[in-house]
């Protein structure tokens, strides 16, 4: 589902059966959000040195492997098999394929792969909901359907208590009473089921965000990567509008604390640029991961604490400022989509947000 707009994806071709479809002579590339490889993260961030393209193809094709620096595209490299080492590219730059069909072909899949052995991590995800069943049912299916490789558990807070729990869990779901303590309160009990269950991350979520499943496969494998001084390292899905007029725009990749209220980082951008791809990359890290989508180590919560009791609104800026023992990570290609919060706003949201920034600002 690329909600209307490929461009997010991969330009060129046409899509039917899950597949792309390419006649003779046209080009595919995948210099785009999803797509793209942030080979610049993974060389800063993991002990990843040296990537391989994979393709699956029905067809003769030509492949070449492309940076592109925000002013310039150069090939790296021919060929789908083509080993890259990742200190040989351009710095400040971006990995993608350039795919050219010497007869009609069908692409069924591809993946830039390392052989670098990932750490042995258990994740699971941690929602918290509050009587909004069309979105978290329609979510539960979904994480329920996905085959992951590291997340072993999806736990949800009910804080409304009308959910059948009984019927919605199993080894996979645990549908959890909770009191309505708000999203601080319902984030707190998903954070101290990850700890008391022994697993290493907890990716915490919100109800009401649609998501690729494959995004959530990506940040625990970029995690099992990571080297060992930035373990203690969190990662932060940016947060794309869920429109049908223009899913391709970026409300925020992490945010940034001015020491009095927050501020979106890479805010109200169009993803189909390269050149916001870039900036993406080569912003400076933010202080905060919205908890829409945000995997934290529960290391980190053993140590710093569990949510600070604000009811909703800025409970997840405070603990990152408090728990910030390393980088916050962000990339291209992981993000969710969620409503515009102008949509949302009122009175009472109003007077949380700004409480919690005074509270948030005389603690930090």
């Amino acid at each position: 589902n690329d909600k209307g707009c490929p461009e997010m994806f991969f330009r060129g071709g046409s899509v039917s059966n899950g597949c792309i479809n390419l006649k003779k002579g046209e080009t595919l590339t995948f210099d785009t959000y999803f797509n793209s490889f942030s080979y610049t993260k993974y060389k800063e961030y993991t002990r990843v040195s040296e990537v391989t393209f994979e393709l699956h193809h029905k067809g003769q094709l030509d492949v070449r492997l492309m940076t592109y620096d925000g002013t310039d595209a150069y090939c790296v490299a021919q060929g789908k098999s083509s080993a890259l080492k990742l200190d040989d590219l351009p710095e400040n730059a971006f990995l993608y394929a350039e795919i050219t069909a010497a007869e009609d072909c069908v692409i069924t899949g591809g993946a830039f792969v390392c052989a670098d052995e990932p750490k042995d991590i258990s994740v699971c995800i941690a929602i918290c909901t509050f009587k909004r069943e069309r979105y978290i049912l329609r979510n539960i299916e979904l994480l329920r359907s996905y085959k992951f490789s590291f997340i072993k558990h999806i736990f949800v807070s009910d804080n409304g208590n009308t959910l059948d729990r009984a019927a919605l869990s199993d080894d996979k779901i645990s549908v959890l009473a909770n009191k309505n303590y708000g999203g601080s309160g319902g984030f707190t009990r998903g954070m101290i089921e990850a700890c008391d269950a022994g697993y290493t991350h907890v990716i915490l979520m919100d109800d009401d965000v649609e998501f690729y499943p494959e995004v959530l496969e990506r940040m625990p494998c970029f995690t099992a990567l990571l080297k060992e001084q930035y373990t203690d390292s969190r990662f932060s899905a940016a947060m794309l509008f869920l429109s049908e007029d223009t899913p391709y725009i970026q409300w925020e990749m992490g945010g940034a604390w001015t020491g009095h209220c927050i501020e979106s980082k890479c805010h109200n951008v169009d993803i189909r640029s390269r050149e916001v791809l870039i900036d993406n990359m080569t912003s400076t890290p933010p202080d905060y991961g919205a908890w829409w989508c945000l995997c934290l180590p529960t290391a980190s919560i053993r140590k710093h604490g569990l949510s600070i009791p604000m009811f909703i609104k800025i409970d997840d800026v405070e603990h990152n400022l408090r728990s910030a023992d390393g980088p916050l990570i962000t990339m291209n290609g992981a993000a969710i989509f969620h409503e515009s919060f102008e949509k949302k706003m009122n009175m009472a949201l109003d007077y949380y947000t700004i409480r919690n920034e005074l509270v948030t600002a005389a603690l930090h």
